[in-house]
């Protein structure tokens, strides 16, 4: 396609190099994007935060984007990477979803106000519970954990690859871009009148609309 072109996606990004266990992040700015501790929601389908996925893994968050949507790949304009310390819970079994589901698992409200997705009574994580005692939660083989039925957790469904969730900032160390796009030459004139991949026109420029910047250039 034409956008292939004018924007490298981040799946072609080579990080073979990293620790198959890095931490990698896509992100529109050149921070980790967590100046405060993110406070969790009532009845959420994920808790909230800085989300990542893993440099080792064959399908990452990059490759889930190319194979499903490849258009929400335009808005990153970052690769970074960070390790993790504190008290963070790791989901690496069966049994140890299973045990995470004992402790925090509870059902939706159907008549709550604060109920924010239309789940036909599945059981939900209370986040803010979990929030009270880890500084975040990493998913790895969450597959294991499905059972595709109507008492499944939700949260399970939404994963969409194995990932990681930040809400205390403390936990996040050693943070650094390690790639970012850079403008081709002759496409920033070429592009202030650009298509976006929904074939809708605007007039923005693209150092403001940040649509189309090039190649990524690993640093």
């Amino acid at each position: 396609m034409w956008w292939d072109v004018l924007k490298m996606p981040t799946w072609n990004v080579d990080l073979t190099d990293l620790p198959k266990d890095k931490r990698v992040r896509l992100g529109t700015h050149p921070d980790v994007e967590l100046a405060n501790n993110v406070e969790q929601r009532d009845q959420s389908m994920k808790p909230s935060g800085v989300w990542y996925s893993f440099a080792g893994d064959e399908y990452n968050w990059s490759q889930w984007l190319k194979g499903n949507q490849p258009d929400w790949d335009f808005n990153y304009d970052y690769i970074y990477t960070f390790d993790i310390t504190g008290n963070v819970l790791q989901l690496r079994t069966k049994e140890d979803y299973v045990n995470f589901h004992e402790k925090y698992l509870v059902m939706y409200d159907r008549d709550s106000d604060k109920s924010r997705f239309p789940t036909y009574h599945r059981p939900y994580i209370n986040w803010i519970a979990v929030a009270n005692d880890y500084d975040g939660i990493e998913f790895y083989d969450h597959w294991k954990a499905r059972t595709h039925h109507l008492d499944e957790p939700y949260y399970l469904s939404s994963l969409d690859v194995d990932s990681g969730c930040i809400w205390n900032k403390s936990a996040i160390t050693n943070a650094k871009v390690i790639a970012h796009r850079k403008l081709k030459r002759g496409h920033k004139r070429y592009l202030q009148n650009v298509v976006d991949n929904k074939n809708w026109y605007t007039k923005e420029p693209v150092e403001e609309a940040h649509k189309f910047h090039g190649e990524w250039e690993r640093v």
